[in-house]
């Protein structure tokens, strides 16, 4: 059963219900996503939308977007769009970092990164090894 406030939003126990939720799923794309910068989180509760952007270390999150003010909406929307029209390393990735699967060989998988090399002064080339 799901208590409601007389504003018909949910009241904040639901809330923080979502919330340890999320943290709990942005742990799990840590533990296994070892390519990741930072991850994208939203929770939802009743007409209340919260967009987090999460760190190794810390968390940062938008105020309340209220889904029935239109601008809400549009402030939710946008975020939307961006993330879709947005590349890899806004989206959290570590571009120089990618997982090799070598099951086809019969091999354990692993990780690998493409690192800048340095010319004879020190400085960094276009070349990756």
């Amino acid at each position: 059963m799901t208590s409601l406030s007389a504003s018909g939003v949910r009241l904040k126990s639901n809330i923080g219900v979502a919330h340890g939720q999320l943290i709990r799923y942005i742990r799990q794309i840590y533990e296994h996503q070892h390519n990741r910068l930072f991850a994208w989180g939203v929770s939802s509760c009743g007409s209340l939308v919260r967009v987090y952007l999460f760190g190794p270390d810390c968390a940062l999150s938008t105020n309340d977007l209220d889904m029935k003010t239109p601008t809400g909406r549009k402030q939710f929307i946008g975020w939307l769009v961006n993330m879709c029209l947005g590349e890899g390393v806004r989206r959290g990735f570590i571009l120089s970092m990618q997982y090799v699967d070598a099951t086809a060989a019969e091999k354990d998988g692993y990780w690998e990164l493409s690192v800048p090399t340095l010319d004879r002064n020190g400085a960094e080339t276009d070349t990756t090894s």
